[in-house]
């Protein structure tokens, strides 16, 4: 179920570069509504970012920066045009969430965000 459904015009301005706008469709997702409404504990978070990363490869890296004390990966996914690479000039933006493994909704919003 996607909400979203449509066409949008994003504007972004940024102080020092300037304003770019872009045309986004949610109806050219590459993969839309593969995400369900639902809790997502660990394993199947990292199931579902596997999954997208492998099916959106050319949008997405997928990486961890360590373990947490019980064992677990703590992952990153970088999505982005070029997501091997920082671009000279290009802003990116970080947004963190699920810093605490009881902190649901951070979780969530970032993996719909991510989706």
């Amino acid at each position: 179920m996607n909400f979203l459904l449509g066409d949008y015009r994003l504007s972004v301005c940024v102080p020092s570069f300037p304003i770019g706008q872009f045309d986004i469709s949610s109806r050219n997702s590459p993969r839309r509504g593969t995400l369900n409404y639902a809790y997502h504990d660990y394993d199947s978070m990292t199931a579902w970012l596997l999954q997208f990363s492998r099916q959106n490869s050319d949008l997405t890296a997928l990486y961890s920066i360590g373990d947490s004390v019980r064992g677990r990966k703590l992952w990153v996914m970088v999505v982005s045009s070029s997501p091997q690479k920082h671009v000279l000039g290009q802003p990116e933006v970080k947004y963190v969430g699920n810093m605490h493994g009881n902190e649901a909704v951070g979780r969530e919003i970032l993996l719909h965000f991510i989706e």
